[in-house]
């Protein structure tokens, strides 16, 4: 019953909206990296979801909330646990990676570190 029941989330997360009309120029996003390679070195290329944890436990965050970005800079392994602000130009453009699927691409990104908790994170909803 349980499978049956992340089935049906997953499927239904699956159908969110696209944004109908992408921002003009760039814009900063916050959220949490996650690592799209293995092993030690820093990384250029990461999933940006909206909480900590999304895509290593199940069920990964809906396509809408992820954002496949190639950053212009490495960033460092062990920022997978902390928020980080990524900013660049939004794009449509739908992707599967191994951690789930996508619908938006950044690409040369820049990131800095989130400067929480002096700033506190935007508050996450479900849909």
């Amino acid at each position: 019953r349980a499978e049956a029941i992340l089935a049906e989330v997953q499927r239904q997360w699956q159908k969110a909206p696209p944004i109908r009309r992408m921002p003009d120029g760039p814009v900063r996003m916050t959220g949490f990296p996650v690592m799209l390679s293995e092993g030690d070195k820093p990384v250029t290329q990461i999933l940006l979801v909206p909480y900590y944890g999304a895509c290593i436990h199940s069920p990964p965050p809906p396509a809408n909330q992820a954002v496949l970005v190639t950053l212009d800079r490495e960033l460092p392994r062990q920022m997978y646990q902390f928020p980080v602000w990524v900013t660049g130009t939004l794009e449509h453009a739908p992707a599967v990676t191994p951690h789930g699927r996508v619908l938006y691409r950044m690409r040369e990104a820049s990131w800095q570190p989130h400067p929480w908790p002096r700033q506190p994170l935007p508050v996450y909803r479900l849909p």
